[in-house]
């Protein structure tokens, strides 16, 4: 790593930082760091700005493209957040193509490599300096062992950002785990993926020295044999752990790694009620529902013992949107219908990462007169997901009728869009939905 980014930030920085959070409903950020490895000075001063300048100006516009935020620069190396998984791996793509651009276009020879990693910013809504310079030291890590030209990420980035790169499969875009790799300034294994355009780059592996060696089948024989021993010597001396919910009224609560419901003792007021699960030491996600698309989110935090937790849980909404719309003469029988929708928000997945999206509908309804004399509508529509078009397409309906259309599905939640016409007057709702919702 050439210029080690500072991670000390200033009260108008945090300030800053917690409005972005905010404003996108999340308390996870996508960090980044982009740095510029050098170039070859021999054509620059025939150019009106110096390279550095040109690759700067292609960072701004990407954060603008992709609604992200700038935190430090340090000469040639750069802090970026992003909001979501796939904006972030969008904009690090866009800048592996920009680069080999200004080499194109200027004749000059930009190098650069990039970071992406996941990390929690935000506790209880304001920002915790300690928790976010770890996920800043790790994504420094990360940075160091990136290949000039490649991007590299981490899991949790990959996780988020997969559907997307799945759908780009079939074009110029690629991506790989390299495998499990030791990050030595915070001592931890971790995946690292890495996605490239093909067409700039192949990918290539960091250095094979960090990565995880693979255990003999002999070490693993005698590894298990010792921890047998360990765990029967143990077992009689174990504390069980036992967690009561506090203040807490919900009739039905689910554990968010497996979805399936917790039983939970009948409430009583003013009484704890015990879970009966046997909890291991560690951090649990649970839920509850409100409707097929509200969802409440709560941490709890299970040490040895026992455990009573007040649970402060925090909504996650889907899309929604219900509108009903008259056509008559007066409007010329057409109407925007629902405009230009948009909504940000967040989900957990299964491995407990928040994963963040932006969606937004654009949609027009038209009716005229068929050449049986009789009214017919056609609908326009287009749906974008994460900055990329998943839905788009028109429809033709006559009076009385209903139809649904699947917008976004996943292994998460899905989007349908509804639309229902009687007596000129459509009924038009987005309904979203957990995936794993039980009616």
């Amino acid at each position: 790593m050439i210029d080690k980014i500072d991670s000390s930030f200033d009260l108008e920085e945090i300030r800053r930082i917690e409005e972005f959070c905010q404003k996108a409903q999340t308390q996870i950020l996508y960090l980044m760091i982009v740095q510029m490895i050098g170039f070859s000075r021999e054509n620059e001063d025939k150019l009106e700005i110096s390279v550095q300048e040109l690759f700067e100006n292609q960072i701004a516009s990407k954060l603008t493209i992709y609604k992200g935020l700038q935190l430090k620069q340090r000469n040639r190396s750069f802090l970026l957040a992003f909001s979501n998984p796939t904006s972030a791996v969008k904009a690090a793509l866009d800048l592996q193509m920009d680069a080999v651009n200004v080499n194109e276009n200027q004749g000059v020879k930009l190098e650069i490599k990039i970071a992406i990693h996941a990390g929690q910013t935000l506790v209880n809504d304001k920002f915790n300096q300690f928790i976010f310079n770890n996920h800043i030291n790790f994504t420094s890590n990360l940075e160091s062992m990136v290949e000039i030209g490649h991007i590299y990420l981490t899991s949790h980035v990959y996780a988020g950002a997969g559907n997307w790169l799945d759908q780009q499969s079939p074009y110029n875009i690629v991506h790989k785990k390299h495998g499990s790799y030791f990050f030595a300034d915070v001592k931890e294994h971790a995946d690292i993926y890495e996605v490239s355009n093909k067409k700039i780059q192949l990918l290539k592996p960091p250095d094979s020295s960090n990565k995880k060696k693979k255990v003999s089948n002999k070490r693993k024989i005698i590894s298990a044999i010792v921890l047998f021993v360990m765990i029967i010597f143990t077992i009689g001396k174990c504390e069980k752990t036992s967690v009561y919910l506090e203040d807490f009224s919900q009739e039905e609560i689910f554990l968010n790694k497996t979805h399936k419901q917790l039983s939970i003792a009948e409430y009583e007021k003013d009484e704890p009620r015990k879970i009966d699960k046997q909890f291991k030491k560690g951090k649990y996600i649970i839920y509850y529902d409100s409707n097929p698309n509200t969802r409440y989110y709560a941490t709890l935090d299970v040490k040895k013992g026992t455990n009573k937790i007040t649970p402060h849980f925090r909504k996650q909404r889907l899309p929604k949107l219900q509108k009903s719309i008259t056509l008559n003469r007066a409007n010329g029988y057409e109407d925007a219908g629902l405009g230009n929708k948009r909504w940000s928000y967040s989900i957990y997945n299964q491995n407990n990462v928040m994963i963040s999206h932006d969606a937004e509908i654009s949609m027009a309804i038209r009716g005229e007169i068929n050449a049986d004399n009789k009214y017919e509508y056609k609908l326009n529509w287009r749906f974008d997901m994460d900055g990329g078009i998943v839905n788009s397409g028109e429809e033709i309906f006559t009076e009385n009728t209903a139809k649904t259309i699947s917008f976004y599905k996943d292994k998460l939640h899905y989007i349908d869009f509804e639309i229902e016409i009687e007596d000129n007057k459509a009924n038009i709702a987005l309904i979203s939905v957990f995936a794993d919702y039980k009616k």
